[in-house]
């Protein structure tokens, strides 16, 4: 066991500028951290990401347990549904493709801010930092990641859900 542990020091010693700007670099671009879900960010029907993987699964119904929140997820294979715990769960950052797929067209675009359109409302996407700006006649709202787009379209009375 011990030169097990001897190994993975050694490892570690010879590659710490890798492992050390690999660190730097996690600490300082929002591109590679996700934000964590809490019970209270979440709607039924909301898209999110189950674990470390990268398949979106929308939210079927949630569930408040007093010990630890889960939520139950629709999914192709079960057609009950998977439960898992909220803080398994992780955000589906909003892109310009998903944007594209759910109607809204690239109206104007240059180096730092990129406009999106459909007739009932336009969004804003701020270049490099994955922010969207989701404007109607009513609000404005900043949205980094999908479920907090639907909720500014559940908001603002657009009823087509987003399809991923």
């Amino acid at each position: 066991m011990s030169q097990i542990i001897a190994d993975i020091l050694k490892l570690i010693a010879d590659n710490q500028d890798v492992i050390l700007s690999a660190v730097r670099l996690a600490a300082t671009n929002k591109e590679t951290t996700m934000a964590t879900l809490k019970i209270s960010d979440l709607s039924v029907g909301d898209w999110v990401y189950y674990d470390k993987g990268n398949t979106p699964y929308s939210i079927r119904s949630i569930y408040r347990t007093g010990i630890q929140d889960c939520v139950v997820l629709n999914d192709s294979v079960f057609p009950e549904g998977v439960i898992c715990f909220v803080d398994r769960l992780k955000p589906i950052p909003i892109t310009a493709e998903i944007l594209e797929k759910n109607g809204f067209e690239c109206i104007e675009e240059d180096a730092d801010i990129a406009l999106y359109g459909t007739p009932s409302c336009s969004i804003f996407h701020t270049k490099g930092t994955l922010r969207y700006r989701f404007d109607t006649p009513q609000a404005s709202v900043v949205c980094w990641f999908v479920h907090e787009l639907q909720h500014a379209l559940r908001l603002a009375g657009v009823e087509e859900e987003i399809n991923l």
